[in-house]
């Protein structure tokens, strides 16, 4: 949902099926209709734009994202006449925030030893209505919270340009100014077998393993892979549908572009802040 004061509803173009739009429209009218009971802005009219995500979510989501959205800008409206020049009205939600929301399941449990951090991600919760979260003060002095999950290791795991597959094979991740370059080979993976079925196995492994890759290191932009060749073409075409349903999963928008004569597959990831790499130089 995106909340505005038109007083109107729109529902994407991307959602086709009038019956979802006719519920679509009617949640969001019966929000209106029990917000109206309690907004502070009673001379103005809300409306929203109900976004393409909305069709495959759950009415009960829908409808809590829609209340919370209008209780953070009712309040946001309410008493911006009283406050002085350049105050803050709505306070967005630190990176920290928004990325550990985004890159983790709904009952993961949060874990910080950090206070400030903790009373942040409490505060954000309480103004936004987050109920299916949890944060956690880590305190032991005994044992530091990167010790106990080996948090060092990970790091420089995450920024390793060889990463090993089970099969085998590995990957080698370069990332350069123009664009990212990523090689995929067969390492142990093939001894004596080199047919296309075996060798289509590994780039599966390879392919699944990319989409993670460029999650963790939040790799954007170009990216070129390079994968094992293979002879036959319908393996080929096979590989990019499961690429493409491997990057689906991602929050940021993936376009699997194709395969160049060359044999690289291309592929574009959206970029909204720094790669990995960078923020922690």
């Amino acid at each position: 949902m995106v909340v505005s004061t038109s007083g109107h509803v729109g529902v994407s173009a991307k959602i086709t099926e009038d019956d979802r739009r006719d519920e679509l429209k009617e949640i969001f009218q019966e929000g209106c209709r029990e917000f109206d009971l309690i907004k502070k802005c009673r001379d103005i009219s809300y409306g929203a734009i109900i976004r393409t995500c909305a069709k495959d979510a759950a009415d009960e989501e829908i409808k809590h994202e829609l209340m919370v959205l209008f209780k953070r800008l009712d309040e946001a409206l309410s008493g911006w006449q009283y406050k002085k020049a350049y105050a803050v009205l709505i306070h967005k939600a630190a990176a920290y925030i928004s990325d550990t929301l985004n890159y983790t399941f709904e009952d993961a449990q949060i874990v910080t030893d950090d206070l400030e951090i903790y009373n942040e991600f409490l505060r954000y919760f309480k103004e936004n209505g987050v109920e299916n979260r949890e944060i956690v003060l880590y305190n032991d002095g005994m044992i530091s919270l990167e010790n106990v999950n080996n948090i060092s290791k990970l790091t420089s795991m995450a920024l390793s340009k060889k990463v090993f597959l089970k099969s085998g094979a590995y990957l080698v991740i370069e990332p350069t100014e123009a664009m990212t370059v990523i090689d995929v080979n067969t390492g142990k993976a093939v001894k004596g077998k080199n047919s296309d079925e075996h060798i289509f196995k590994i780039n599966i492994e390879a392919a699944e393993e990319i989409a993670r890759q460029l999650r963790l290191r939040n790799l954007s932009g170009i990216i070129v892979i390079d994968f094992i060749s293979m002879k036959d073409e319908t393996y080929n075409r096979k590989l990019l549908d499961k690429l493409s349903g491997f990057t689906s999963k991602d929050v940021l928008p993936v376009k699997v572009v194709d395969i160049t004569k060359l044999g690289l597959v291309e592929l574009t990831r959206k970029k909204v802040r720094k790669p990995l790499h960078q923020m922690l130089m």
